[in-house]
């Protein structure tokens, strides 16, 4: 049997307002194949098969999914749909905004339903045979001297280079009428017992083809593409470990005027940001920095925090500088 997997709104009536087809798995195959590697239970050679999603039901009820990579397999709760369901809110929100014109959509109040439609007539989760290779290292093949990870629970460790910290600070203090980002470069780092670091070193900044505004930083292909090519001129085994961007407070430069420093937190992953690390920054290890203002703090003093994938949902992320 195969499966179709739907993301279905009821209204107070049990109707279906509306529906859509999730399709998008990337980010639970690699979970399943990347642990299998850290382990070494596979050889990181882009060889680890084909993707199978299956429903798990309890009771009659959709309560999740198996994903299967070759003869991998790993159970994910219906969690791993909840970013999917507010942007498909958001955007029928909008959608009938512009429509009806009122200041409450028809849809209101109704019961989301995170739900599998299961047809006799299979559609295959497929993903290609043949991957690049994760740019796994060992620890000894690190160029610079690292401390232990911390034992967080986190599969994947951030460690995060103290001169980076205080770069990405000083220009994100100096940006207050717009976002700015950079691409994160540095390690990734096999470590005992089948788990890994994201050793976070230097930035390249996202200039090439972009959109910004105090809410707003929009990539393009291009910018993904002028990233690589300055990687690779820089002759260094580095590699792309992720992102960072900044979120000035939504007054602006204005916000120094105020004293004491308001309580506004302006360090948040957005819908947006979301979309961006599913939709460009999906293998596991890849993390997301995030500068801001933090409550009762300076605008021109911003705060910094980590995202990144954990069991295939993105998570706020702890992180230590070194």
């Amino acid at each position: 049997m195969r499966h179709r997997f739907f993301l279905v709104f009821r209204d107070q009536s049990g109707a279906t307002a509306f529906e859509e087809e999730v399709t998008d798995f990337r980010a639970l195959y690699h979970d399943v194949a990347f642990r299998a590697i850290c382990a070494g239970a596979r050889a990181n050679d882009g060889m680890w098969g084909d993707m199978l999603v299956e429903p798990v039901r309890r009771e009659g009820n959709l309560a999740g999914v198996t994903v299967r990579v070759g003869d991998l397999s790993r159970t994910y709760g219906l969690t791993v749909f909840a970013d999917q369901v507010s942007e498909l809110l958001v955007r029928h929100y909008a959608r009938e905004q512009r429509e009806l014109d009122e200041d409450r959509p028809r849809w209101e109040g109704s019961t989301i339903v995170r739900h599998a439609d299961v047809e006799e007539e299979m559609v295959r989760r497929h993903a290609s045979v043949r991957r690049a290779p994760y740019p796994l290292i060992e620890r000894a093949q690190c160029s610079v001297t690292l401390p232990d990870p911390e034992p967080n629970g986190n599969r994947v460790s951030l460690l995060i280079a103290s001169r980076l910290v205080a770069d990405l600070k000083e220009e994100s203090a100096a940006s207050l009428e717009e976002e700015r980002a950079d691409f994160l470069t540095g390690y990734v780092v096999r470590e005992r017992g089948g788990t890994a670091s994201v050793v976070v070193l230097d930035r390249i900044a996202a200039d090439a083809d972009t959109t910004r505004s105090l809410v707003h930083f929009g990539f393009s292909a291009q910018t993904f593409a002028a990233a690589q090519r300055a990687l690779e001129t820089r002759g260094t085994d580095q590699v792309i470990a992720g992102w960072h961007h900044s979120h000035p407070p939504p007054c602006g430069r204005k916000c120094l005027m105020a004293v004491p420093a308001c309580e506004t937190d302006n360090l948040f992953f957005s819908l947006a940001d979301r979309r961006v690390h599913r939709s460009g920054f999906n293998s596991p290890y890849m993390v997301a920095l995030v500068n801001g203002k933090g409550g009762k703090k300076r605008a021109d003093d911003p705060v910094l925090r980590g995202f990144g994938w954990r069991n295939g949902t993105i998570r706020a992320r702890t992180f230590t500088v070194f």
